[in-house]
C-alpha cells in the first residue's frame, strides 16, 4: 500500500523511496480519475447523428 511505503520511506531518510512513494500515489490518483472519466462518459452521444427538424 502506498501509505505504508511512504511511512517506511520517511523513516529511512533516503530520498529515492520517498520519490517512489510520491510517484506511486500520483499514478494511482491519475489512473483513478481517468478511469472514472472513461466509465462515466456518455459515449453513445458521440455517435448519434442529429435528426433534422428535432
Amino acid at each position: 500500500m502506498p501509505g505504508t511505503v511512504g511511512l517506511v520511506a520517511i523513516t529511512s531518510f533516503d530520498i529515492d523511496p520517498v520519490a517512489a512513494a510520491l510517484a506511486i500515489f500520483a499514478s494511482l490518483c491519475i489512473g483513478t480519475k481517468l478511469g472514472s472519466i472513461i466509465v462515466d462518459t456518455h459515449w453513445w452521444r458521440l455517435f448519434l447523428r442529429p435528426r433534422p427538424g428535432l
